[in-house]
């Protein structure tokens, strides 16, 4: 017979053995309700892929500057221009504090702006607003100035002399300057209204051609791209181009010297014309032929080749945009025709991410280039 010592033990080791048995039971419940991650789960869940706007090892070394300069409600399509671009970028998965955004007007709460606090291309019935409460406005109203434009570029902030730049900013914050480095490719994307030579900021200001290409050539000479984008949309756009001479800068115009910048289509709700045509129709053809499916397209193959553009200046047409594409290339090693658009406006297998609605992409286009309705130029 067992001696009472050992008939305890052994009803200790009873419930043991059965504590045990509860908490394989109840611990997962426990984990699960408090939000807990079990050890044996920490290893799938460390190489789980996360969403690619949070996976900052999932994107490239991609920044962008996005100015939309004009003040007053008829300018209301330069501010959608801008929101197209960063909308595209943040689908595409370039981080927030990547991206800086001035723009001059507060049009989402204008009041005669039908869609309160929202900013549409095809109205609220057709697509989700492209200003919400994720859109950060970095630089807005009196704030959108050329100096405070030149400082973003050099990563000049507040209270640093001009020989000091900002560093790579790593915590996430949004930052109010560029943070890129000799690896990024960077975008500076610039729409309002322009001249020969020179675009406006709030009809009070100009910057030139001259001052962009001090500017590029400063960026260049502190380290702080490896590949510069140059998009502007506006009349006479391209004649910005005419004193870059920065290496391995980019410059595409949606207009010549003479030519205008036209409105794709306006919105009989707002009575007033809602995107230029180039940002619009670019943007498009990349949602609805290369998006989730091509990583490989080019600078030309979406920005370029669908609205005329050929490198045979012989071979250009203006029939889609009511002017001529113009691009400037000849200082950088590398060209269009080889420049992924990924490695400047990010890429997003993410299939749904859709086009707006309608048939083919080229339906899309206004048929009558002379519709007064649509030509808002300068």
């Amino acid at each position: 017979m067992p001696s009472a010592r050992m008939k305890s033990r052994l009803l200790m080791v009873a419930k043991i053995h059965q504590l045990l048995l509860l908490l394989t039971v109840v611990a997962p419940i426990y984990i699960s309700t408090c939000g807990l991650v079990p050890m044996h789960a920490v290893a799938a869940t460390s190489t789980t892929p996360q969403h690619r706007h949070d996976e900052a090892s999932a994107t490239p070394n991609i920044h962008a500057v996005v100015v939309s300069s004009s003040r007053y409600w008829f300018n209301y399509r330069h501010a959608n221009n801008a929101l197209a671009i960063v909308d595209l970028l943040r689908n595409n998965g370039v981080p927030h504090d990547h991206i800086t955004l001035m723009m001059a007007d507060e049009f989402p709460t204008n009041p005669r702006n039908k869609y309160k606090n929202g900013m549409y291309v095809h109205g609220a019935d057709a697509e989700s607003t492209l200003y919400n409460a994720t859109t950060f406005v970095h630089y807005r109203g009196a704030d959108v100035t050329v100096q405070n434009f030149l400082n973003v570029l050099l990563g000049i902030e507040e209270g640093q002399s001009s020989t000091t730049t900002a560093t790579p900013n790593s915590s996430g914050d949004r930052s109010n300057v560029l943070r890129s480095n000799s690896q990024s490719n960077v975008l500076v994307y610039v729409t309002g209204h322009g001249g020969d030579q020179f675009f406006k900021f709030q009809d009070e200001e100009e910057i030139t051609s001259l001052d962009f290409k001090r500017a590029f050539d400063q960026m260049h000479q502190r380290g702080r791209y490896r590949n510069l984008l140059f998009v502007a949309d506006t009349c006479q756009a391209f004649t910005l181009a005419d004193h870059i001479d920065t290496p391995n800068v980019i410059t595409i115009g949606s207009s010549l010297r003479d030519e205008n910048a036209y409105a794709h289509h306006s919105d009989s709700n707002l009575g007033l014309s809602v995107i230029e045509r180039y940002t619009y129709g670019f943007t498009q053809q990349y949602k609805k032929r290369h998006h989730g499916t091509n990583d490989d397209a080019t600078v030309e193959d979406v920005m370029l080749r669908p609205f005329g553009w050929s490198a045979d200046p012989s071979r250009c047409s203006r029939s889609r945009l009511g002017a001529h594409i113009g691009v400037k290339q000849e200082f950088s090693e590398r060209k269009v025709d080889t420049l992924r658009f990924a490695d400047f406006f990010g890429s997003n297998d993410d299939t749904s991410i859709e086009a707006d609605r309608g048939s083919d992409f080229h339906m899309q286009w206004i048929s009558a280039a002379n519709d007064a309705s649509v030509q808002i130029a300068r």
